[in-house]
């Protein structure tokens, strides 16, 4: 194939983003980039798969939406929200920004036939009319949906504008053009796509070879639609900003081929024609190229993709009668953006691996299987050091060491920098989604922070009994049981956590473990999670009937039971049967007043009504059972042996607060 050079002295640039948009010819612009990377064996930017062929369009573009096998980059060119601070991030910083736009009113017609099924805007209009639409399009538009950027200013929304300011707000329309001006070295326009190509050839110093397309994506000529004055007015108004980029950058395009020279321009486009009808006949056989539509195309490859069945999409077929090499180059000017963004990935990718292979290795990785812990089997990394991850670090020597909580001041430090670290960037997968809901975590953190004295080891307590020896690696260890009952890794543990967002009242039961007042809503108890046979420890300003009630308790409910033919958790049986307790010598409600407004209670303001009191129930079982704090929904079973109520306290014993 016949090849033309200008014999520029500078070097071809190489590092592009150009802005692909909506239904501008952009899909043909595209292609040469890809065929011009796939020549210089430059890096193309491709989408991470769960993005689809597009940067995950309508989100603001972010870097995570790239692919990492097809990092570092040179060119990006698949659609996406324009970001230019991001793209700035991932880019060379002598890359070069190009776009294209259209003229308004064609199209918003190409718009609304391509996305009639599929934009919610669009699919409200009955019968599909477009005249019906633009009479009241406020009756169609919702600018909350997702997709109604095709419906309004779509150029406006590609570009990273507000597409829905009001036609009047003439003072935004030229500020964001100015931003726009300022952001792209060249717009070009897809109604003068021959002459833009030219300004492309110069702005990047490229030979004609490397602006040689084939028109791509193209509708068939039963699938438009011509407009009336009328009609194309009223786009204009309905798509002011986008009519408003237009003019501004149409004029902007012919003042820069002015200043090329309009004959000088007018030579290279027929230049540019002449050698591309050469490219036609020589993949085609020396006859004109024959469009195909769906399954008239007998490579499935070479389909483009069809947004409905009402629109029919053009594509190319290649004879059989040209030779191979000739097929491989052919092959590559009328591929659909879909199937050559698939090949440039598998290629990539490929390229990507390979180059990973030959690197030198690493010095350690960490291992995240915990069957062995040794040196990687391969032959070019033999002396690489495989270490394990600090949680299974942690979950193979739990049985042989002993370890202490680091305290409740430390542990709220440290778990607010692990929020605030999952807070930021940090704490975003590829789709920059979140990982941690922040307005629930800080609402669950403001509550559940108050209850890190609860889970801290209590002070002169073994909590650790050594019950053998085991020898791994030719090392004996010593095997120790910890009377905590949870996993090495200390925190928030599950069958506290069930009960913590439990009813207001009930957790008043808890509060003398913890040694504040009941207004801070700490309101664990260290007894119940030191084992069978302990109790809590004689705090001085502990409540000492409610310390005894609640450590019988613990005893006499290790595990669930059933009660009335009910089976109900440890943690209700023992709820259950602490409000009987206090009902049956909870004093007036006077006496209960006079009591809270004393100095020394340590009491906090009266809490919600309680909900009427149920009988005693000493039923025992087995240990380790959660509890489940949707107590109310249970039925009281009658007490099983049938207990007199106990006398009331003497007088001066401090009450159970209610």
């Amino acid at each position: 194939m016949e090849t033309f050079d200008f014999g520029h002295q500078k070097p071809k640039h190489t590092n592009i983003v150009f802005l692909k948009t909506h239904k501008t010819a952009s899909s043909t612009v595209q292609n040469l980039l890809f065929r011009f990377a796939e020549r210089n064996n430059l890096t193309v930017a491709l989408p991470v798969q769960s993005c689809g062929h597009q940067f995950c369009y309508p989100r603001i573009f972010k870097s995570d939406f790239v692919h990492p096998h097809t990092l570092p980059a040179n060119i990006i060119t698949n659609h996406m929200h324009f970001s230019k601070t991001a793209l700035q991030d991932l880019m060379p910083n002598n890359t070069i920004y190009v776009t294209i736009i259209r003229e308004p009113t064609s199209m918003f017609e190409s718009l609304f036939t391509y996305c009639r099924k599929s934009c919610q805007s669009f699919k409200r209009v009955r019968n599909g009319s477009l005249e019906a639409f633009l009479n009241n399009p406020l009756n169609y538009y919702r600018p909350e949906e997702d997709d109604s950027m095709y419906a309004r200013n779509c150029l406006t929304f590609d570009l990273g504008g507000d597409k829905d300011r009001p036609p009047t707000d003439v003072a935004y329309a030229q500020a964001f053009v100015a931003e726009v001006e300022r952001a792209f070295s060249l717009v070009m326009i897809s109604d003068y796509f021959d002459e833009s190509l030219v300004l492309l050839r110069h702005l990047l110093s490229w030979d004609l070879d490397d602006i040689l397309y084939l028109k791509l994506n193209m509708r068939a000529a039963t699938s438009k639609k011509s407009l009336t004055p009328g009609l194309s007015a009223k786009i204009r108004v309905w798509n002011s900003i986008d009519a408003y980029l237009y003019d501004h950058f149409n004029a902007s395009l012919w003042r820069k081929l002015s200043a090329l020279g309009l004959a000088s321009v007018s030579r290279e486009v027929q230049l540019l024609q002449q050698h591309q009808e050469r490219v036609m006949r020589d993949c085609f056989g020396g006859n004109k190229p024959v469009f195909g539509i769906g399954a008239e195309i007998k490579n499935p490859a070479l389909r483009p993709w069809k947004p409905n069945k009402d629109v029919d999409i053009v594509g190319y077929d290649l004879p059989a009668n040209i030779s191979h090499e000739m097929r491989k180059i052919c092959l590559k000017y009328i591929m659909p953006e879909l199937s050559y963004t698939e090949k440039l990935l598998r290629s990539q990718s490929q390229r990507y691996l390979e180059n990973r292979r030959i690197q030198s290795p690493p010095k350690t990785l960490f291992q995240c299987s915990s069957k062995r812990c040794g040196l990687l089997e391969r032959e070019e990394w033999t002396q690489l050091v495989i270490r394990l991850d600090i949680w299974h670090l942690m979950r193979r020597f739990r049985l042989h060491c002993r370890r202490r909580t680091r305290g409740a001041e430390e542990t709220a430090l440290l778990i607010q920098d692990l929020l605030d670290t999952f807070g930021g960037p940090a704490g975003r997968n590829t789709l920059d989604i979140p990982l941690l809901d922040a307005l629930r975590i800080q609402d669950i953190w403001s509550t559940q922070r108050w209850h890190l004295s609860c889970i801290q080891d209590p002070p002169g307590v073994q909590l650790y009994t050594q019950t053998g020896r085991l020898t791994k690696g030719g090392v004996s260890l010593p095997v120790y049981r910890c009377a905590r009952g949870s996993t090495s890794l200390e925190s928030f543990h599950l069958h506290l956590h069930r009960f913590i967002p439990g009813e207001f009242h009930f957790k008043q039961l808890w509060c003398f473990c913890c040694r504040v007042p009941y207004f801070n809503s700490v309101c664990l108890t260290s007894s119940c999670l030191l084992g069978l046979n302990s109790g809590p420890a004689n705090w001085p300003d502990a409540s000492q009937p409610v310390e005894a009630v609640c450590s019988q308790l613990c005893r006499l409910h290790p595990a669930a039971a059933r009660v009335g033919g009910i089976m109900r958790t440890r943690w209700s049986l023992i709820h259950g049967d602490y409000v009987a307790i206090r009902e049956t010598v909870q004093p007036s409600a006077e006496e209960v007043g006079e009591d809270r407004a004393g100095a020394g209670t340590g009491i906090g303001p009266a809490p919600d009504p309680l909900p009427p009191s149920r009988g005693l129930s000493l039923v025992q079982g087995g240990q380790g059972q959660p509890f489940d704090y949707n107590w109310p929904e249970e039925q009281p079973g009658p007490s099983s042996r049938g207990l007199l109520p106990p006398p009331p306290p003497p007088p001066g014993v401090p009450l159970p607060p209610p």
